[in-house]
């Protein structure tokens, strides 16, 4: 019983999307549907977006900038940077296996984090972090510089970890909780079980980090070093 100038921006966004989808054109596209939306009704009408497209079949170019909508929708997912495609492939595989320290700092929340690193004879140093490293597994990976990632949820308490993260603040999410803090200079943040005993500010967290889930990256162009040496 509105115009839709009488519509909040929430409301005039999904009566758009109704009179794109009444049209049934051969591709929709779709440049941040959601962003005038708040964060339940974000995730109600991402679900429903998500059943339109399984029940039309038709193709959905999506444009965002949130990663959760990007991981969650996208059957292909494109990951631009300054205009240019960085990397694409199924979500699932770009995020697991990020071409560039980009790409990887876009996917995940919180984002990877990233601490200066040495590598030689086989070994890659940070911040009392020493793994050795399967060459194999890194075709492009020379001795010196490099940049080591590691995801929050690859990380757990230990009580001889490789890592001591000095805690600054602690977010408990209920099921799960957060601890920012510094390792040496650097900034890092840990997933923890949210029913487990939590530290406390100032608190220094034994931490081990799962070697299968390290990534590592060129220092200066940012490129993973699992990728082959580029032509």
């Amino acid at each position: 019983d509105r115009l839709p100038k009488e519509m909040s921006g929430g409301q005039r966004q999904r009566v758009a999307m109704g009179r794109a989808i009444a049209r049934r054109p051969a591709v929709f596209l779709f440049d941040e549907p959601l962003s005038n939306l708040d964060a339940a009704l974000r995730a109600q009408v991402r679900v429903e977006i998500k059943k339109l497209h399984q029940s039309l079949g038709t193709t959905m170019l999506y444009v965002t900038h949130d990663q959760v909508e990007a991981m969650t929708l996208a059957d292909r997912l494109v990951v631009l940077n300054a205009g240019r495609v960085e990397q694409q492939g199924p979500p699932l595989e770009v995020y697991r296996r990020p071409a560039s320290r980009f790409v990887a700092a876009f996917l995940g929340s919180p984002a990877m984090n990233f601490l200066p690193a040495r590598h030689a004879d086989g070994r890659v140093t940070a911040e009392g972090l020493s793994l050795a490293v399967d060459r194999a597994r890194y075709p492009s990976l020379r001795d010196g510089d490099v940049v080591v990632g590691l995801r929050p949820h690859d990380v757990s308490p230990a009580e001889r970890g490789d890592l001591a993260l000095r805690v600054e603040v602690v977010e408990p999410m209920g099921f799960e909780a957060y601890a920012h803090g510094t390792l040496g200079a650097q900034g890092f943040v840990a997933r923890l079980d949210g029913g487990a005993a939590l530290p406390k500010v100032g608190d220094t967290l034994s931490l081990r980090a799962d070697p299968d889930a390290v990534h590592l990256f060129h220092p200066e162009t940012g490129r993973a070093l699992d990728l082959p040496e580029p032509a």
